[in-house]
Protein backbone atom coordinates (compact mmCIF):
# COMPACT_ATOMS: atom_id res chain seq x y z
CA UNK A 1 0.00 0.00 0.00
CA UNK A 2 1.43 3.44 -1.06
CA UNK A 3 0.61 6.63 0.40
CA UNK A 4 1.23 9.37 -2.37
CA UNK A 5 -0.21 12.62 -3.53
CA UNK A 6 -3.55 11.95 -4.38
CA UNK A 7 -4.10 10.03 -1.03
CA UNK A 8 -6.95 11.16 1.41
CA UNK A 9 -6.82 10.71 5.03
CA UNK A 10 -9.51 11.71 7.05
CA UNK A 11 -10.40 11.32 10.56
CA UNK A 12 -13.37 8.86 11.74
CA UNK A 13 -15.75 9.28 14.78
CA UNK A 14 -15.82 5.86 16.23
CA UNK A 15 -19.15 6.70 17.87
CA UNK A 16 -21.13 6.96 14.69
CA UNK A 17 -21.20 2.85 14.14
CA UNK A 18 -20.52 1.21 10.83
CA UNK A 19 -20.89 2.71 7.38
CA UNK A 20 -23.20 0.84 5.81
CA UNK A 21 -23.20 0.05 2.15
CA UNK A 22 -25.52 2.55 0.05
CA UNK A 23 -26.81 0.66 -2.62
CA UNK A 24 -27.39 1.48 -6.06
CA UNK A 25 -29.21 -0.39 -8.93
CA UNK A 26 -27.51 -1.42 -12.29
CA UNK A 27 -29.38 1.23 -14.51
CA UNK A 28 -28.68 4.49 -12.47
CA UNK A 29 -24.87 3.61 -12.36
CA UNK A 30 -23.74 6.62 -15.06
CA UNK A 31 -21.94 4.98 -18.18
CA UNK A 32 -19.82 8.24 -17.97
CA UNK A 33 -18.49 7.92 -14.28
CA UNK A 34 -15.20 8.99 -13.55
CA UNK A 35 -12.35 6.26 -12.13
CA UNK A 36 -12.35 7.22 -8.78
CA UNK A 37 -16.13 7.09 -7.88
CA UNK A 38 -17.34 3.73 -5.77
CA UNK A 39 -20.73 1.98 -5.95
CA UNK A 40 -22.02 -0.50 -4.00
CA UNK A 41 -24.00 -3.20 -5.95
CA UNK A 42 -26.89 -5.43 -4.61
CA UNK A 43 -27.29 -7.89 -7.43
CA UNK A 44 -28.27 -11.49 -8.59
CA UNK A 45 -25.28 -13.72 -9.25
CA UNK A 46 -25.75 -15.13 -13.02
CA UNK A 47 -22.39 -16.71 -14.05
CA UNK A 48 -19.26 -17.15 -12.22
CA UNK A 49 -15.96 -17.82 -14.11
CA UNK A 50 -13.16 -19.69 -13.60
CA UNK A 51 -9.85 -17.61 -11.83
CA UNK A 52 -7.48 -16.43 -14.67
CA UNK A 53 -4.35 -14.76 -14.52
CA UNK A 54 -3.55 -12.15 -16.56
CA UNK A 55 -0.15 -10.21 -17.20
CA UNK A 56 -0.13 -6.41 -15.73
CA UNK A 57 1.75 -3.66 -17.18
CA UNK A 58 4.42 -4.33 -14.56
CA UNK A 59 4.91 -7.46 -16.11
CA UNK A 60 3.78 -9.23 -13.44
CA UNK A 61 0.66 -11.84 -13.36
CA UNK A 62 -2.45 -10.93 -11.56
CA UNK A 63 -5.64 -13.30 -10.48
CA UNK A 64 -8.91 -12.19 -12.33
CA UNK A 65 -12.56 -13.57 -12.34
CA UNK A 66 -15.40 -12.29 -13.82
CA UNK A 67 -18.58 -12.30 -12.38
CA UNK A 68 -21.75 -11.59 -14.25
CA UNK A 69 -24.86 -10.02 -12.16
CA UNK A 70 -28.12 -8.48 -12.98
CA UNK A 71 -31.24 -6.81 -11.19
CA UNK A 72 -34.92 -5.47 -11.16
CA UNK A 73 -33.61 -2.13 -12.85
CA UNK A 74 -31.95 -3.42 -16.05
CA UNK A 75 -32.17 -5.76 -19.20
CA UNK A 76 -28.85 -6.22 -19.98
CA UNK A 77 -26.68 -7.92 -17.22
CA UNK A 78 -23.53 -6.04 -16.10
CA UNK A 79 -19.39 -7.86 -15.93
CA UNK A 80 -18.01 -7.08 -12.14
CA UNK A 81 -14.10 -7.77 -12.68
CA UNK A 82 -12.91 -9.23 -8.82
CA UNK A 83 -8.99 -8.91 -8.64
CA UNK A 84 -6.42 -10.49 -6.35
CA UNK A 85 -7.08 -12.60 -3.29
CA UNK A 86 -10.94 -11.13 -4.13
CA UNK A 87 -10.70 -13.48 -6.94
CA UNK A 88 -9.30 -16.36 -5.50
CA UNK A 89 -10.95 -16.65 -1.91
CA UNK A 90 -13.72 -14.38 -1.75
CA UNK A 91 -15.46 -15.09 -4.55
CA UNK A 92 -15.50 -19.11 -3.62
CA UNK A 93 -18.52 -18.43 -1.30
CA UNK A 94 -20.94 -17.33 -4.63
CA UNK A 95 -18.98 -20.01 -6.47
CA UNK A 96 -20.99 -22.71 -4.92
CA UNK A 97 -24.21 -22.28 -6.83
CA UNK A 98 -25.09 -25.40 -9.33
CA UNK A 99 -28.21 -24.51 -11.18
CA UNK A 100 -29.48 -21.33 -9.37
CA UNK A 101 -28.52 -17.32 -9.65
CA UNK A 102 -27.98 -15.98 -5.97
CA UNK A 103 -28.74 -12.54 -4.78
CA UNK A 104 -25.25 -11.10 -3.00
CA UNK A 105 -23.51 -7.52 -2.38
CA UNK A 106 -20.21 -5.84 -3.85
CA UNK A 107 -19.03 -2.52 -2.18
CA UNK A 108 -16.87 -0.06 -3.75
CA UNK A 109 -16.77 -1.14 -6.90
CA UNK A 110 -14.61 0.93 -9.55
CA UNK A 111 -16.04 1.95 -12.92
CA UNK A 112 -14.03 1.18 -16.28
CA UNK A 113 -14.37 0.91 -19.69
CA UNK A 114 -14.09 -2.69 -20.26
CA UNK A 115 -16.59 -4.10 -22.51
CA UNK A 116 -17.80 -1.02 -23.00
CA UNK A 117 -18.92 0.05 -19.53
CA UNK A 118 -18.16 -2.50 -16.45
CA UNK A 119 -17.40 -2.67 -13.05
CA UNK A 120 -14.07 -3.55 -11.13
CA UNK A 121 -13.12 -4.73 -7.48
CA UNK A 122 -10.88 -1.78 -6.09
CA UNK A 123 -8.44 -1.74 -3.15
CA UNK A 124 -11.41 -1.63 -0.05
CA UNK A 125 -14.07 -3.71 -2.05
CA UNK A 126 -15.84 -6.41 0.08
CA UNK A 127 -18.17 -9.04 -1.14
CA UNK A 128 -21.24 -10.09 0.89
CA UNK A 129 -22.38 -13.74 0.11
CA UNK A 130 -25.64 -13.62 2.43
CA UNK A 131 -27.27 -10.06 2.45
CA UNK A 132 -29.48 -8.63 4.81
CA UNK A 133 -32.17 -6.01 5.48
CA UNK A 134 -34.95 -4.63 3.44
CA UNK A 135 -33.09 -4.72 -0.23
CA UNK A 136 -31.69 -8.01 -0.06
CA UNK A 137 -35.00 -9.40 0.70
CA UNK A 138 -36.76 -7.32 -2.08
CA UNK A 139 -34.16 -8.67 -4.47
CA UNK A 140 -35.05 -12.30 -3.38
CA UNK A 141 -38.03 -11.88 -4.11
CA UNK A 142 -37.66 -11.08 -7.25
CA UNK A 143 -35.60 -13.28 -7.84
CA UNK A 144 -37.91 -15.62 -7.29
CA UNK A 145 -40.84 -14.33 -9.11
CA UNK A 146 -38.36 -13.81 -11.89
CA UNK A 147 -36.70 -17.47 -11.59
CA UNK A 148 -37.29 -19.11 -14.99
CA UNK A 149 -36.05 -15.51 -17.00
CA UNK A 150 -32.95 -15.54 -14.65
CA UNK A 151 -32.09 -18.95 -15.25
CA UNK A 152 -32.48 -18.79 -19.06
CA UNK A 153 -30.38 -15.34 -18.78
CA UNK A 154 -27.31 -17.75 -16.73
CA UNK A 155 -28.07 -20.87 -19.14
CA UNK A 156 -27.34 -17.97 -22.29
CA UNK A 157 -24.21 -16.78 -20.28
CA UNK A 158 -22.90 -20.00 -20.16
CA UNK A 159 -23.28 -20.97 -24.03
CA UNK A 160 -21.69 -17.52 -24.64
CA UNK A 161 -18.83 -18.63 -22.28
CA UNK A 162 -18.24 -22.42 -23.79
CA UNK A 163 -18.92 -22.39 -27.30
CA UNK A 164 -19.97 -24.73 -29.72
CA UNK A 165 -17.46 -25.66 -32.34
CA UNK A 166 -20.09 -26.81 -34.25
CA UNK A 167 -22.17 -23.73 -33.73
CA UNK A 168 -24.49 -23.34 -36.95
CA UNK A 169 -23.98 -19.71 -38.99
CA UNK A 170 -27.13 -17.71 -38.65
CA UNK A 171 -29.17 -15.74 -41.07
CA UNK A 172 -28.93 -11.99 -41.52
CA UNK A 173 -32.46 -11.80 -40.89
CA UNK A 174 -32.12 -13.89 -37.48
CA UNK A 175 -28.94 -11.27 -36.65
CA UNK A 176 -31.66 -8.23 -37.89
CA UNK A 177 -34.26 -10.17 -35.16
CA UNK A 178 -31.87 -9.02 -32.24
CA UNK A 179 -32.11 -6.43 -29.89
CA UNK A 180 -30.65 -4.64 -27.41
CA UNK A 181 -33.03 -6.32 -25.09
CA UNK A 182 -32.42 -9.94 -25.80
CA UNK A 183 -28.90 -9.62 -27.06
CA UNK A 184 -25.59 -9.65 -23.99
CA UNK A 185 -22.74 -8.10 -25.01
CA UNK A 186 -20.33 -11.01 -25.08
CA UNK A 187 -22.39 -13.00 -28.13
CA UNK A 188 -20.55 -14.14 -30.86
CA UNK A 189 -22.19 -15.28 -34.01
CA UNK A 190 -21.32 -16.14 -37.54
CA UNK A 191 -22.75 -15.19 -41.09
CA UNK A 192 -22.08 -16.35 -44.77
CA UNK A 193 -22.95 -13.24 -47.13
CA UNK A 194 -21.13 -11.54 -50.23
CA UNK A 195 -20.03 -7.65 -50.63
CA UNK A 196 -22.60 -7.17 -53.55
CA UNK A 197 -20.93 -3.77 -53.94
CA UNK A 198 -17.29 -2.86 -53.01
CA UNK A 199 -16.71 0.58 -54.07
CA UNK A 200 -13.17 1.63 -54.14
CA UNK A 201 -14.02 4.83 -52.67
CA UNK A 202 -15.23 3.62 -49.71
CA UNK A 203 -11.96 1.73 -48.47
CA UNK A 204 -10.06 4.09 -45.95
CA UNK A 205 -6.42 4.13 -45.67
CA UNK A 206 -4.89 6.70 -43.35
CA UNK A 207 -2.02 6.87 -40.93
CA UNK A 208 -2.78 6.02 -37.57
CA UNK A 209 -1.84 5.05 -33.89
CA UNK A 210 0.34 1.14 -33.93
CA UNK A 211 -2.05 -0.02 -30.92
CA UNK A 212 -5.60 1.96 -30.98
CA UNK A 213 -6.37 2.66 -34.22
CA UNK A 214 -6.90 6.42 -34.23
CA UNK A 215 -6.24 9.01 -36.59
CA UNK A 216 -3.04 11.22 -36.36
CA UNK A 217 -1.08 14.07 -38.01
CA UNK A 218 1.79 12.64 -36.95
CA UNK A 219 4.36 11.39 -40.10
CA UNK A 220 4.80 7.34 -40.67
CA UNK A 221 7.08 5.53 -37.97
CA UNK A 222 7.10 8.53 -35.63
CA UNK A 223 7.20 7.68 -31.92
CA UNK A 224 4.13 9.73 -30.34
CA UNK A 225 2.06 10.11 -27.22
CA UNK A 226 -1.51 9.00 -28.81
CA UNK A 227 -4.16 11.22 -26.76
CA UNK A 228 -5.61 7.72 -26.74
CA UNK A 229 -3.33 4.73 -25.62
CA UNK A 230 -0.41 6.88 -24.55
CA UNK A 231 3.17 6.53 -26.33
CA UNK A 232 2.80 4.86 -29.77
CA UNK A 233 4.24 4.49 -33.29
CA UNK A 234 2.68 6.18 -36.41
CA UNK A 235 1.59 3.47 -38.99
CA UNK A 236 -0.86 2.77 -42.03
CA UNK A 237 -4.24 1.99 -41.10
CA UNK A 238 -7.26 0.36 -42.99
CA UNK A 239 -10.92 -0.10 -42.59
CA UNK A 240 -13.57 -1.02 -45.25
CA UNK A 241 -17.81 0.15 -44.67
CA UNK A 242 -19.26 -2.71 -46.24
CA UNK A 243 -22.86 -3.95 -46.55
CA UNK A 244 -23.01 -7.97 -46.76
CA UNK A 245 -25.71 -9.90 -47.83
CA UNK A 246 -27.36 -13.24 -48.08
CA UNK A 247 -30.81 -14.52 -48.97
CA UNK A 248 -32.32 -13.23 -46.51
CA UNK A 249 -31.39 -9.66 -46.25
CA UNK A 250 -28.42 -7.22 -45.65
CA UNK A 251 -26.53 -5.83 -42.73
CA UNK A 252 -24.08 -2.83 -42.77
CA UNK A 253 -20.33 -3.54 -41.01
CA UNK A 254 -16.91 -2.47 -41.23
CA UNK A 255 -13.60 -4.14 -41.40
CA UNK A 256 -10.59 -3.01 -39.74
CA UNK A 257 -6.78 -3.88 -39.85
CA UNK A 258 -6.26 -7.83 -40.28
CA UNK A 259 -10.11 -8.58 -40.95
CA UNK A 260 -9.63 -5.46 -43.89
CA UNK A 261 -6.27 -7.15 -45.08
CA UNK A 262 -8.34 -10.95 -46.08
CA UNK A 263 -10.90 -9.00 -47.94
CA UNK A 264 -8.65 -6.82 -50.14
CA UNK A 265 -5.78 -9.53 -50.31
CA UNK A 266 -3.17 -7.25 -48.98
CA UNK A 267 -1.03 -6.28 -45.97
CA UNK A 268 -2.13 -2.85 -45.03
CA UNK A 269 1.04 -1.10 -46.02
CA UNK A 270 0.00 -1.90 -49.45
CA UNK A 271 -3.46 -0.78 -49.52
CA UNK A 272 -2.46 2.46 -48.04
CA UNK A 273 -0.01 3.03 -51.02
CA UNK A 274 -2.50 2.33 -53.68
CA UNK A 275 -4.97 4.56 -52.26
CA UNK A 276 -2.78 7.52 -52.09
CA UNK A 277 -1.61 6.76 -55.54
CA UNK A 278 -5.18 7.41 -56.52
CA UNK A 279 -5.09 4.83 -59.60
CA UNK A 280 -6.16 1.41 -58.76
CA UNK A 281 -6.87 -0.69 -61.85
CA UNK A 282 -6.74 -3.69 -60.18
CA UNK A 283 -9.40 -3.06 -57.96
CA UNK A 284 -12.28 -3.89 -60.37
CA UNK A 285 -10.48 -7.76 -59.97
CA UNK A 286 -10.84 -7.71 -56.27
CA UNK A 287 -14.71 -6.39 -56.38
CA UNK A 288 -15.52 -8.85 -58.52
CA UNK A 289 -14.15 -11.62 -56.64
CA UNK A 290 -16.15 -10.32 -53.37
CA UNK A 291 -19.33 -9.87 -55.21
CA UNK A 292 -19.79 -14.29 -56.05
CA UNK A 293 -17.29 -15.15 -53.41
CA UNK A 294 -19.29 -16.47 -49.61
CA UNK A 295 -17.20 -15.38 -46.69
CA UNK A 296 -17.78 -15.94 -43.41
CA UNK A 297 -17.70 -13.20 -41.03
CA UNK A 298 -18.07 -13.80 -37.00
CA UNK A 299 -19.98 -10.34 -35.39
CA UNK A 300 -20.64 -8.95 -32.31
CA UNK A 301 -21.69 -6.32 -30.63
CA UNK A 302 -20.07 -2.86 -29.91
CA UNK A 303 -18.99 -1.56 -26.84
CA UNK A 304 -22.44 0.77 -27.39
CA UNK A 305 -24.92 -2.15 -26.00
CA UNK A 306 -23.59 -1.75 -22.70
CA UNK A 307 -22.36 2.10 -22.82
CA UNK A 308 -25.98 3.02 -24.73
CA UNK A 309 -28.26 0.56 -24.94
CA UNK A 310 -28.20 0.85 -28.43
CA UNK A 311 -27.07 -2.58 -30.76
CA UNK A 312 -25.17 -2.36 -33.52
CA UNK A 313 -22.56 -5.06 -35.04
CA UNK A 314 -18.76 -5.03 -35.30
CA UNK A 315 -16.44 -7.59 -37.27
CA UNK A 316 -14.46 -10.08 -35.06
CA UNK A 317 -13.47 -12.10 -37.45
CA UNK A 318 -13.48 -13.00 -41.59
CA UNK A 319 -12.57 -15.95 -42.97
CA UNK A 320 -12.34 -16.41 -46.87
Amino acid sequence: MTFGGQTIIEPLDPTTGPVLPNYVSINSIPKTSFKNERFDLLAVVLYIEEVRKVPTSGGNMMDVREIIVTDQSTEQPLTISMWGGLAVIDTEKLAGWVLSPIVAAFTHLRPTTYKGFSLASSMSTTIISDPTGEEAHALRTWMKEKQEMLLDQATKILHIRTPSRTTAAKTIYEIEQKNAANTMQEERHWIQATIPDAQLENLLAYLGCNNCGKRCQETKDATFKCLHCKKKIVLPQSGYPIEVSDATGTLRLTAFAEDCEKLIGLPTSEIYEKKMAGDWPEFEDIASNLKVRTIKFQIAPTTSLTRMGVLKWAIKDVEI
